[in-house]
């Protein structure tokens, strides 16, 4: 498919900006879960990965409209529990605030931890409350574990189902 560029139609959110988002409340949709990342100092996280919604630039269009299609991660931290003992773990409490935000109903069994993150990825809608944080005199945001919202736009099901594709679909 042939086309032509014109860079006119770029918008603030698409010039591959590194400044920090506007601190407030967004709408974003989880595209990815990633367990055990660690920090320069060996403390793990989980990292959940976020794409500000782009279908809702009319209804939101001082935050969304402005940022849609840009990324942002929130952290989840483990921590060495009650105990205080040197084995980090990943403290279920945690996660509640992003499982009920994701729209899982009171008593929802999960058979571990990092098991009801991964059923996240795909596409749910959350509402987060973007931050922002310095360190070392660099800014960037930030989404703390409790910023998760139930969305007040909740998305079509079938727009957040994977896409599957075929060895015989692709063109090569």
């Amino acid at each position: 498919m042939q086309f032509t560029t014109n860079y006119s139609k770029m918008t603030e959110s698409n010039n591959n900006s590194n400044e920090p988002m506007p601190a407030g409340y967004y709408e974003a949709k989880i595209v990815d879960v990633i367990e055990g990342q660690p920090t320069p100092s060996g403390k793990e996280k989980i990292q959940v990965h976020m794409q500000i919604r782009d279908d809702l630039d009319q209804a939101l269009p001082k935050t969304n409209g402005k940022q849609h299609r840009r990324y942002i991660w929130g952290d989840i931290w483990f921590s060495n529990g009650k105990n205080h003992d040197k084995e980090y773990m990943l403290q279920p409490e945690s996660c509640l605030n992003l499982l009920k935000a994701a729209g899982y109903p009171e008593g929802t069994p999960f058979e571990n931890t990092a098991k009801s993150l991964d059923t996240l990825v795909g596409g749910k809608a959350v509402k987060i409350k973007v931050g922002i944080n310095e360190y070392n005199g660099k800014k960037s945001n930030e989404v703390a574990y409790w910023d998760y919202y139930k969305t007040d736009y909740p998305m079509d099901p079938n727009e957040s189902k994977p896409v599957e594709v075929k060895e015989s679909d692709l063109p090569f």
